[in-house]
């Protein structure tokens, strides 16, 4: 497999991919488009290289991801009335 760099003609259409991958449960309002532009939901890479050991994430329960999580090596770390913290240990610091 080969990764390569975004193409910036590409960056709307991932941009829309990535609203549309978000999960409202049913009976609630959309969010609007502009949440895919919070900081506080990426992870800077210079964060990662100083030696991260955990990535942690919350997810509703009803969220069809949660088995996604799971698969990717995610273990639930807590959990309230609806959602799940869920945590998975990196092998070592990303670079």
């Amino acid at each position: 497999m080969t990764v390569r760099a975004l193409r910036q003609a590409e960056s709307g259409f991932l941009a829309d991919m990535l609203y549309e991958a978000i999960f409202i449960p049913e009976g609630h309002d959309l969010l609007p488009k502009a949440v895919i532009k919070d900081p506080s939901l990426s992870i800077a890479s210079e964060y990662l290289k100083l030696g991260v050991e955990y990535l942690s994430l919350s997810v509703d329960k009803a969220n069809p991801a949660v088995n996604l999580y799971q698969r990717l090596g995610y273990a639930v770390a807590g959990e309230t009335a609806t959602s799940l913290t869920m945590r998975k240990r990196l092998k070592g610091p990303l670079r």
